[in-house]
């Protein structure tokens, strides 16, 4: 029990100064996303075919341990139903590389793994995913916050060059 006592004491001291570390537009971030009910959708209408039949996505956010982090998931909505996560996220900022991190997990054993930084008045992630069979691809997101809403670009990224691929504004469920 003493020494129960003494480690949470221990981890209360080592963790309090740890949310300075966090850059101011991360924590925004990470508050942007879990408002409300941390519940986005989007139309996906423009890109249904024989194999994507989902009519809307959404993505659901909580704060991750200690307000360190936020963890997320990606799921679909057809018919009104929700129909299946897609992908689990988890955001988080590493304070010796002094960098932010956006992994996902798919249940296939796809493993995307990259960098999120602010560029202007957009948050932009490049990421490297891993395939089960060896494979990798890289791919970009920028994401950029209004009231309400926010917008998203995905790309593919090959030599370093960004092409476009998927637009979709995600609006909050409920405030």
């Amino acid at each position: 029990m003493k020494f129960l006592l003494k480690s949470l004491l221990l981890l209360t001291l080592f963790s309090a100064p740890l949310s300075a570390q966090l850059p101011d537009w991360l924590t925004t971030h990470f508050e942007y996303m879990t408002q409300g009910d941390g519940v986005w959708v989007t139309d996906n209408s423009e890109y249904i075919t024989d194999q994507e039949t989902v009519e809307q996505y959404a993505t659901e956010w909580k704060m991750g341990l200690g307000n360190q982090s936020i963890t997320g998931r990606l799921y679909g909505i057809s018919g009104g139903e929700e129909v299946g996560t897609f992908w689990e996220f988890r955001t988080f900022w590493n304070p010796v590389k002094k960098k932010a991190y956006a992994y996902q997990f798919s249940g296939s054993g796809v493993v995307g793994m990259g960098e999120m930084w602010k560029e202007g008045d957009s948050l932009k992630v490049q990421q490297t995913f891993y395939y089960p069979n060896g494979d990798k691809a890289e791919t970009g997101h920028i994401q950029t916050e209004l009231e309400g809403k926010y917008e998203t670009t995905s790309f593919s990224i090959v030599n370093g060059v960004w092409t476009p691929n998927r637009f979709y504004v995600w609006k909050l469920t409920k405030n």
